[in-house]
């Protein structure tokens, strides 16, 4: 008895001690706490990169671990997003790639669209300038597609402003660039106030507004482009608009070479010690280094040598490992182009492959039909033939049954009148 209710306590111990045994962190993981720690991201996004970024790296790897498709597009949707922003353009064309084919599962068209954007504005600033425009081509086509017609002139308003960068990359002609640019600014115009998109709507239209403004300083058209840059950064500084520092630093970085180009160089000097603070909110190497550019410039040209001095070694030390970092990333852009050259070219061999093999096969049945066509025509030749031989035969033998009582007939009457007696006896 003693034996059974010990066996009984042992039971019922390991029985507690198993059900309040606690779960692993990965364990406890779930699609709704996954989509939570998006929404964070998502809400940081404009705010602190960095913080995005580690949310949304947490939220795909848990996504990929727990096989949530959804997950997987849009944290990758967001990674890809600040690395683009970042100049992290060899991240973008690798993770772009690899999420494609999840976006395309689920048919998430606003994220594949991005997507193609995103990896097409890379590959224009890699230099790889006809597979940008085959990625702009694949985001407009994508874009048709979705449902939201705000969110359709939204993408869509930003795949023309990554064809107007490329038409400048390619040295295409002005009208070119300024025709995309205004089709930007004329498209997102098109998206309601909706609070949805209104936020990015407003960065939408900054981005329009500066890069107009770029335009109109190249044809010196200076008036107009200090218009558009204000234009610019009233928006981004509107309180009521969760403001995009990327696009805000980009405007100071602008306003600070328009000066420049002036011999404005306290303008200058301003505008690019402005970028330069909130720069470091952000973390993106390349208008760091055109601030340190316009910097040092406008402190040799205002006379100011040690200044200029300290700046122009900060821009080349930032260039110099910008340029390492291009050449290594480099191989990325390089190796899926190859990449897609040879399935293109493995499905441009089995296509010729079956063409090949489909036209031997209806030669093939075309041969043995004629021949077949032939060999019944042979047949009913033949029977045709051996019809008239049988014919002519019984024809003769015919003839021969009538011809022979004729004959006998001939023959009786040739005879001598005493002879036919005796043969009729």
């Amino acid at each position: 008895m003693k034996l059974l209710l010990t066996f009984l306590c042992l039971i019922v111990q390991l029985a507690y001690s198993q059900g309040n045994q606690k779960k692993t962190p990965e364990q406890s993981i779930t699609e709704s706490d996954i989509n939570k720690e998006i929404r964070k991201a998502q809400e940081l996004s404009s705010k602190d990169i960095k913080q995005t970024l580690q949310l949304s790296k947490d939220a795909y790897q848990q996504s990929k671990k727990l096989g949530y498709t959804k997950g997987i597009v849009e944290s990758s949707n967001i990674m890809i997003t600040k690395y683009y922003d970042m100049g992290r353009y060899k991240d973008v064309i690798e993770l772009g790639k690899e999420s494609e084919k999840y976006a395309v599962d689920i048919s998430n068209y606003e994220v594949l669209s991005n997507i193609y954007l995103l990896i097409g504005l890379s590959y224009t600033d890699l230099g790889f300038n006809d597979e940008s425009l085959k990625s702009f081509k694949k985001a407009l086509k994508v874009a048709e597609k979705i449902n939201s017609k705000n969110h359709q002139f939204y993408k869509k308003s930003l795949i023309y402003n990554g064809l107007a960068s490329h038409s400048a990359h390619i040295n295409a002609p002005i009208d070119s660039v300024v025709y995309y640019q205004k089709k930007t600014l004329e498209t997102i115009l098109r998206v309601n106030n909706d609070q949805e998109y209104l936020d990015r709507k407003n960065s939408t239209l900054a981005l329009a507004y500066i890069n107009l403004g770029k335009t109109s300083n190249a044809l010196h058209q200076t008036k107009d482009s200090e218009i558009y840059f204000s234009k610019a950064l009233e928006i981004l500084q509107d309180k009521n608009y969760i403001g995009n520092k990327f696009l805000e630093v980009s405007v100071y970085n602008e306003f600070a070479w328009l000066y420049y180009d002036q011999k404005k160089y306290p303008q200058s000097i301003m505008y690019a010690g402005k970028g330069e603070e909130l720069e470091k909110q952000i973390s993106s190497p390349y208008l760091r280094r055109d601030i340190y550019e316009v910097m040092f410039k406008s402190y040799v040209d205002a006379g100011q040598k040690e200044r200029s001095s300290e700046y122009m070694n900060l821009f080349t030390k930032l260039n110099d490992s910008i340029e390492n970092a291009e050449n290594i990333s480099i191989n990325t852009p390089i190796k899926v182009i190859t990449d897609e050259q040879t399935q293109v070219h493995t499905s441009d061999i089995h296509k010729t492959w079956i063409i090949v093999l489909g036209s031997i096969l209806i030669l093939a049945i075309l041969t043995w039909f004629l021949w077949r066509k032939n060999q019944n025509h042979l047949h009913k030749k033949y029977r045709n033939i051996i019809n008239l031989l049988k014919l002519k035969k019984m024809t003769e033998i015919y003839l021969m049954k009538i011809q022979a009582p004729i004959k006998t007939l001939l023959i009786i009457k040739s005879l001598p009148l005493q002879i036919i007696p005796l043969i009729f006896y």
